[in-house]
């Protein structure tokens, strides 16, 4: 589905429930073109080293600084991981 803000338009595979959390602020959208390292499992500002069990591995942080589509930098959840199409979806959740 098309997410359209103003001038801004982009193409998401998200499904309904999800595309309407986008539509109504509930999720924004972010472009990795305007957060440098997010791809880069070795970067501590977006991952860190979780350990389940006797497994480590990397994964985001709970809550990361990243630029959304609107170029506003904010503190929060990834929650939507799009990399072929080189987007993401976050949450302001605060859990």
């Amino acid at each position: 589905m098309k997410f359209v803000d103003n001038a801004f338009s982009f193409e998401t595979n998200l499904g309904d429930s999800c595309f309407d959390k986008l539509q109504t602020g509930v999720w924004k959208l972010g472009l990795f073109t305007d957060n440098p390292g997010i791809e880069n499992e070795s970067s501590d500002k977006f991952y860190e080293d979780a350990t389940v069990g006797d497994n480590t591995r990397r994964c985001f942080k709970n809550k990361v600084c990243c630029t959304l589509y609107d170029k506003s930098i904010v503190e929060v959840h990834i929650i939507h991981w799009h990399k072929s199409g080189e987007w993401f979806c976050v949450s302001f959740n605060t859990e």
